[in-house]
């Protein structure tokens, strides 16, 4: 018997809704220190020579950017090119490179990772998503998520991402997507995962509980 494949899946509305409220809807510029400043354009500047608008949508070419500096984008229009880059960028590498991922929420939280971090670590040799897709183990998928929770050089752990990777590992494990973006609530996601043996208690993740030290 041949195995189904993942060739006429999309991703949900659940999913599409999540990333346009998790990514927001950027109209302002923010610099890699975290402070916001105000420019006569509706795109904001995620990292150097990254400048995206609406949900996340990243401007590619000097025209596209040159057009959104001009025009900006309205709530429609931001959610029409999230649609676009969902299925366009993510979910076809997804098809392509784990076409036995079939389950509408695994499929759904690999998606939602991969918007936030890029299709690397998903397809990349030796890293520690693509590892674990390997093995086809869920507890190691999920805990592989955990792996993604720093930014910057040195590279420090950052509350934001925490709460993102608590998510779509609850949400790849237990099919129920739940948002944390508090401390307590992320918190509970956090012991709950261990306690059932997806995360080991370790240092790391002592530290990942410990939120409040966490910029």
């Amino acid at each position: 018997m041949i195995a189904p494949t993942n060739k006429d899946m999309h991703v949900s509305e659940a999913l599409i809704h999540a990333l346009a409220n998790g990514e927001g809807l950027g109209k302002i510029v923010k610099n890699i220190n975290g402070v916001d400043h105000w420019f006569p354009y509706k795109g904001k500047k995620d990292a150097p020579d990254v400048w995206t608008v609406g949900h996340g949508h990243v401007c590619r070419t000097p025209k596209e950017l040159e057009f959104y500096r001009k025009n900006g984008v309205t709530a429609a229009q931001a959610m029409d090119l999230l649609r676009l880059d969902v299925a366009t960028r993510f979910e076809n590498e997804l098809k392509k490179y784990w076409p036995l991922i079939t389950v509408q929420h695994e499929f759904d939280s690999i998606v939602s990772f991969s918007y936030n971090n890029g299709n690397g670590p998903m397809i990349e040799h030796d890293r520690s998503l693509s590892n674990a897709l390997k093995t086809r183990d869920r507890k190691k998928i999920a805990a592989s998520f955990l792996e993604y929770v720093c930014s910057g050089k040195p590279a420090i752990m950052v509350r934001g991402l925490i709460y993102r990777r608590l998510e779509e590992a609850h949400w790849y494990y237990y099919g129920q997507l739940v948002i944390a973006r508090t401390i307590p609530k992320a918190v509970a996601l956090l012991d709950k995962m261990i306690a059932d043996g997806i995360l080991n208690k370790t240092a790391r993740y002592n530290r990942i509980r410990d939120l409040k030290w966490i910029g």
